[in-house]
């Protein structure tokens, strides 16, 4: 039975993204992906002088997508509802495209979409 729009629109909104990186990420093992996670591009480190803790990005990792799923290509990046892409992850995603990657940005809606691409098999190259 089909989930009614406003409902679904709802639940979307609702999920954080660590709720749609399980889902995802579940469903792609489950079909023999390999997933690999860059929890976060940045660093802490401490001022010597106060003690204080503070992160400091990683400018070369700065942009990289948060999620590598592999199987027979390479799929990249996951976000929550109303998640943005940063200026610099676009570049990168744009970059990947240069370079030929696939990539994707699923969100919860998405989830139609990531089913179809998970489950498709690419043919022997």
């Amino acid at each position: 039975m089909a989930m009614a729009g406003g409902a679904r629109q709802a639940l979307d909104q609702a999920m954080s993204e660590a709720d749609w990186q399980r889902t995802v990420v579940d469903l792609a093992r489950t079909l023999g992906w390999t997933t690999l996670h860059v929890a976060d591009s940045r660093k802490e480190v401490v001022d010597r002088r106060t003690r204080e803790h503070r992160l400091v990005g990683d400018c070369d990792a700065s942009g990289l997508p948060d999620w590598l799923l592999i199987r027979d290509r390479v799929l990249f990046e996951l976000k929550r509802q109303d998640g943005h892409l940063s200026t610099r992850q676009r570049e990168v995603l744009d970059a990947l495209d240069e370079a030929g990657a696939e990539w994707f940005v699923w969100r919860p809606a998405d989830y139609d979409e990531a089913i179809q691409v998970l489950a498709k098999r690419l043919s022997a190259r």
